[in-house]
């Protein structure tokens, strides 16, 4: 009776005839109905046995390549594929970058000088660290020999005898220390290294949007960092929008003040250093800033392309925000108003990996203020690696050689926005219009003894008009933002197989090529298999059973 039951499953299985036995996997096969080559291959009643025969292998045939293909399907739904789509999205307006310019001059002579005096008069703690600024920027030997040309006395022999005397013993006041002028400068506090560098009001001659000024859409900052001094913010809210073109964008024009310039070896260029990136970003000018020179209005054609990534298990493995990293806000709370980017974790990485292996890091590298946010929210503070220790300079050597980024997991950012810009720049200002320019700002040229620029320089004879023309396009410079087209490019990771149903639906592709079977005709393979297993159980207890009956 248990025997029958299983049996009655199906109708169509056979007999219990020995040879009827070792077919039935074959001939049930056979009773596959809805898939056409099987349903061919059980017909006897209208064609031959050998295109029976034909059928069947066919049949096989498009089994394995199904099987083969539901492989392939499989292996790829396992390893997260994704599709790229390009798109080009069109609008009347785009957000403004932020933009961050640092110029090379960290420092500002008179400053310095002023503060040396005051300092010396209220003798404050910062007086050595001004008289080792003064010598070995060179400052105080310009300072001097000015007051030699004027018969004027100088007094940095009574403020710091110390640096005189070895002033005094150098051919051209050049003292050439690098590293000890930087890591002076980085021990002065975030004010005071504020105080003696260049002032907006003294380089940012003009900002304009649209043709009106800045001052109706932002304020410009200033942020001090040990490895640029003062550079200058604009649209860090990123409140406004332009429309594209020349004539929609942002302009500015910048002094450089260079007679008030570090003369030594070590500020070796001349210029600015521009980066362009979103408002709350951190304006990470080493690794993406762009140099402009003076003499020049440099043109900046930008370009938004958006890159949209997928997270793990993607291949790109995107990161969404800083707590997905090493560095949570939890540990450090100074990434909290950043937006995460790739190259500010790599800094970040970069830092903490000296940090652990000789504690401290160098100066030029706290680009983003840490040390002094740290002092500000009572953390114990790092201190900056002394270019005259020894043993530090070989732990760093070692450490920057033993360097891994991987070990931080700083993977591109989910939704990441990029300026591609494209730079062009020609002479300003011309050889016409030098003089108005130097009028409007009220300049001074030094070959003109310091005096302001007016009417009577013209009188001059060639030569001395070319050193004045000269000397003024050696301070100014323009700059012009625009974006080139209305246009922004999406690059878009998707998944390709973003749920189940896309599965199923390549899985049916493969079944429906092959072996041209619907859903309904799966599932009666589904019961073929499981019937012949069935049957195969059922046949091993029967014979288990018979041979225990004869034994007996």
């Amino acid at each position: 009776m248990k025997t029958r039951l299983i049996l009655s499953l199906r109708n169509r299985w056979p007999s219990t005839k020995d040879l009827q036995t070792n077919m039935v996997a074959m001939k049930s096969v056979r009773d596959l109905h809805s898939i056409p080559g099987f349903s061919h291959a059980r017909d006897r009643s209208n064609i031959s046995q050998t295109r029976n025969n034909i059928w069947m292998c066919l049949s096989l045939l498009g089994v394995a390549l199904t099987v083969y293909q539901v492989n392939i399907v499989w292996r790829g739904y396992t390893k997260y594929p994704i599709g790229t789509r390009i798109k080009v999205e069109e609008s009347a307006r785009q957000y403004f970058p932020a933009i961050t310019i640092c110029p090379y001059n960290k420092i500002k002579c008179s400053y310095l000088q002023r503060d040396l005096e005051n300092c010396h008069s209220t003798n404050c703690s910062n007086l050595s660290r001004y008289c080792q600024l003064g010598l070995l920027s060179g400052c105080s030997y310009m300072k001097m020999e000015r007051e030699k040309q004027l018969n004027q006395s100088s007094n940095f022999h009574i403020t710091c005898p110390d640096q005189f005397l070895e002033l005094i013993n150098t051919e051209d006041g050049n003292i050439e220390d690098d590293s000890l002028f930087d890591e002076v400068y980085g021990q002065l506090q975030q004010t005071d290294r504020q105080r003696i560098g260049m002032e907006r009001e003294v380089m940012v001659k003009l900002c304009t949007i649209n043709h009106r000024p800045c001052s109706g859409y932002f304020d410009v900052q200033t942020i001090n960092t040990v490895s640029r001094g003062n550079c200058f913010g604009f649209n860090y809210n990123g409140s406004f929008q332009v429309r594209a073109g020349p004539e929609e964008g942002m302009s500015l024009e910048f002094f450089l003040a260079r007679n008030e310039s570090v003369w030594h070896s070590m500020n070796n260029k001349v210029g600015l250093r521009v980066v362009l990136h979103q408002p709350n970003e951190v304006p990470l000018i080493e690794e993406l800033g762009r140099d402009v020179f003076p003499g020049a209005a440099t043109s900046f054609s930008l370009q938004i392309r958006q890159n949209i990534r997928q997270p793990a298990p993607y291949p790109s493995k995107c990161i969404g925000s800083w707590n997905e990293t090493f560095f949570t806000t939890a540990k450090f709370p100074v990434v909290a108003d950043w937006k995460y980017s790739q190259v500010g974790c790599s800094r970040m990485c970069f830092l903490q990996h000296f940090m652990q292996n000789c504690d401290c890091i160098y100066h030029n590298q706290d680009d983003m203020n840490i040390k002094e946010y740290h002092q500000n929210q009572g953390i114990q503070p790092f201190e900056y690696c002394s270019m005259k220790n020894q043993t530090s300079v070989e732990c760093l050597k070692s450490s920057y050689d033993k360097y891994n980024n991987d070990k931080c997991r700083c993977q591109p950012s989910c939704n990441e926005t990029i300026y591609e810009i494209g730079t062009s720049a020609m002479t300003w200002p011309s050889e016409s219009g030098w003089y108005f320019k130097a009028k409007e700002y009220n300049m001074t040229s030094s070959s003109n003894g310091n005096e302001p620029i007016s009417a009577k320089v013209l009188d001059k004879n060639e030569s001395e008009l070319y050193s004045i023309i000269r000397d003024i396009q050696q301070n100014l410079l323009r700059l012009d933002f625009y974006f080139s087209s209305q246009s922004r490019t999406v690059i878009e990771e998707n998944p390709v197989y973003p749920d189940f149903f896309s599965l199923f639906s390549n899985l049916g592709g493969a079944l429906s090529l092959w072996m041209g079977i619907s859903f309904l005709a799966l599932v009666e393979v589904i019961e073929v298999i499981i019937d012949c297993v069935l049957r195969v159980i059922q046949k091993r207890r029967n014979n288990v059973t018979g041979s225990t009956i004869t034994k007996e």
